[in-house]
């Protein structure tokens, strides 16, 4: 039986996320904290660890499931 992550966890992982990890448009880096991604993809994670399914293929498939809007239009990127 998997030991469940605790919500902590999560939020640790989160701020992780937010803090390192960041989208780049135009040689700017966009922080997933100012995305509001890094929440979403921490809990996406964690529910894989749990089932002992994260590894780089995941992680890229989670990834690249994510879909940004660009400058307020029609304009959408990827993850990847």
């Amino acid at each position: 039986m998997t030991e469940q992550i605790a919500t902590k966890d999560v939020e640790v992982l989160a701020a992780d996320i937010g803090e390192n990890i960041y989208i780049d448009v135009a040689k700017w880096h966009l922080y997933l904290r100012d995305t509001h991604l890094h929440d979403s993809l921490a809990a996406q994670f964690c529910t894989l660890l749990e089932a002992g399914l994260l590894n780089q293929a995941q992680v890229s498939q989670v990834l690249s499931d994510v879909s940004v809007s660009l400058g307020g239009g029609p304009t959408r990127g990827a993850i990847d």
